[in-house]
């Protein structure tokens, strides 16, 4: 009998005690998510200093047609990465490549060209809000990521895109997986809304890595599959980011 007692005492702590662990569960998590969030603005006003982009036209099968890739540099005060090797298909047209962008420049119409690849923080960071808004979130519980025990999280993020001299509110959403116990970035998975013209799937995903109490954007992939009647198109997207650099003043945000 006096057992018996015992452990009836014993379940009524442990449902008294059982939202209190919840609580606790949550509060973690929405810490978390504020470590993650700090170690991204402290990473917002620095450039990668070397950048490779590949970008592949697939067929069906999802194997590529044809293959661009571009190795880029770029050291502080520059107005532009300077392009150090291109590559078509195999075949080197760095040369070409070269000579193209100088007649551009010359024309005044590199500025426009460069745009086709954007390596901001803001742009490509789903912890960085751009809006006026802070990114929302959902904690969503406890996941492996890469071997890493991580904290997952559903966000919502406004983001300011620019069209030429307009501006637009696009909303990126998706998965986020914080480490546990750092709350630094380890990857994400999202798509945004609405989508550009034609575009009928889009999917990015990022991997991060962590520079004492800075996150970056280590690789950065995008999806495409677009189409109009009957004519569609699948392209891979895939950035590679590396020695990350304090910006000049006039080149931040």
């Amino acid at each position: 009998m006096k057992n018996k007692i015992m452990l009836r005492s014993l379940s009524l702590l442990l449902v008294a005690f059982l939202p209190a662990l919840a609580l606790s569960a949550e509060d973690e998590a929405e810490a978390c998510w504020k470590k993650g969030v700090a170690a991204a603005a402290l990473a917002q006003d620095h450039l990668p200093g070397k950048i490779y982009a590949k970008f592949e036209q697939l067929d069906g099968g999802g194997k590529a047609k044809s293959r661009n890739e571009i190795w880029l540099e770029w050291t502080p005060g520059d107005k532009e990465a300077r392009l150090v090797k291109a590559v078509e298909d195999g075949k080197d047209v760095t040369r070409q490549e070269l000579e193209k962008r100088r007649k551009m420049r010359e024309k005044g119409r590199e500025k426009n060209r460069g745009q086709a690849i954007s390596v901001s923080a803001v742009d490509i960071h789903p912890l960085i809000a751009s809006a006026g808004k802070p990114v929302a979130h959902k904690f969503l519980g406890r996941e492996k990521r890469n071997g890493v025990d991580c904290n997952a999280y559903e966000f919502r993020k406004e983001y300011v895109r620019k069209i030429g001299e307009k501006e637009r509110i696009v909303v990126h959403f998706g998965k986020i997986w914080l480490d546990a116990a750092s709350g630094f970035a380890v990857e994400a998975s999202y798509t945004y809304d609405p989508l550009p013209a034609m575009v009928k799937q889009l999917e990015m995903n990022t991997v991060f890595v962590a520079q004492g109490d800075k996150v970056f954007v280590k690789n950065h992939d995008i999806h495409v599959r677009a189409g109009f009647l009957f004519i569609k198109k699948r392209f891979r997207m895939n950035l590679v980011l590396d020695d990350y650099q304090e910006a000049a003043q006039e080149e931040r945000q």
